[in-house]
């Protein structure tokens, strides 16, 4: 996650939220975030995303 997630990770103030998200997403418990899991993780960003936009959209009128 160091490497694929940088920006996220060294910008972490807490590094209890790094170890709780891993534990989230790593679901078969290899201690690695295999590509299944990524696609998890953008996946739940991207509907994140997409929800805060339309929120704003929704708030601009």
């Amino acid at each position: 996650m160091n490497t694929e997630l940088f920006v996220f990770t060294k910008n972490q103030r807490d590094p209890h939220v790094l170890d709780s998200m891993m534990n989230k997403l790593d679901l078969n418990s290899g201690e690695q975030m295999d590509f299944q899991e990524f696609l998890n993780l953008t996946g739940g960003m991207a509907i994140a995303y997409h929800d805060s936009f339309m929120i704003s959209v929704y708030f601009q009128k």
